[in-house]
Formats: C-alpha cells, sequence, structure tokens
C-alpha cells in the first residue's frame, strides 16, 4: 500500500494544531525559543492549509518546504525539551515534554514527505 501524501500532509496538520494549542498551555518564557517555536507552529499552519486549499506547489519548493519544516519542528524539539528538562513537576512540564515528542514527530513527517516527493 503506498503512502498518500494527503495522509502525510493531515497528519502534519493534526500533529501542527495540537502543537500550537499545546503551546498556549506550556509558555517557555525565552525569547529564541518562543520564536522558533511559534514559528514552526503558526508558519507552518499556514503553509499546510495553503496546501489543502491551492493545491501542490512545484515539487522542488515543496522539498524545500519539506526541509525547512523539518529544521524547524527539529529545533523546536530541541529547545522545549531542553527547557523543560528540569523543570519543577507541573502541568505545563508535562505539555512542554508533549509538545516537544509532537514536535519531533511532525519533523519526521516532514522528512517523509520530502522522500516522498523526491521519489515522484
Amino acid at each position: 500500500m503506498a503512502l498518500n501524501r494527503n495522509v502525510v500532509k493531515s497528519i502534519q496538520l493534526t500533529l501542527t494544531l495540537l502543537c500550537l494549542s499545546l503551546h498556549t498551555q506550556s509558555r517557555t518564557y525565552n525569547f529564541f525559543t518562543e520564536i522558533v517555536s511559534i514559528t514552526a507552529f503558526a508558519g507552518f499552519l499556514i503553509i499546510i492549509v495553503g496546501y489543502f486549499i491551492a493545491g501542490a506547489a512545484p515539487s522542488r519548493l515543496e522539498i524545500f518546504y519539506a526541509i525547512v519544516g523539518f529544521a524547524f519542528f527539529a529545533a523546536a524539539a530541541y529547545l522545549n525539551f531542553h527547557k523543560f528538562y528540569k523543570a519543577f513537576d507541573s502541568d505545563e512540564k508535562t505539555f512542554g515534554f508533549i509538545k516537544s515528542g509532537l514536535s519531533l514527530l511532525n519533523a519526521v513527517a516532514f522528512l517523509l514527505e520530502a522522500v516522498l516527493v523526491w521519489r515522484d
């Protein structure tokens, strides 16, 4: 069974929405971490929704978006994990770890999308 790009995009959209909603519950109060996280979550939410509205872009541009998305979500995952690693136990720490894990899963989904576009 071939993996459809629409399925991967739907997974990316779901994970991005979850990360964005968890971001409101687990603020890092670190300017750089906040900028990288909100750029990854809100910026790529716009790009993914644009894919569903207007259709696919040229394949080189899609690969570029996928690689940049991978980099941003991997960086957001690392920075959020690093911030909440030594924090005191609280709901905010739990939400931060979940947000970090979902960001990492989304980074893998972007990498998978780059491979799927490249193979086509």
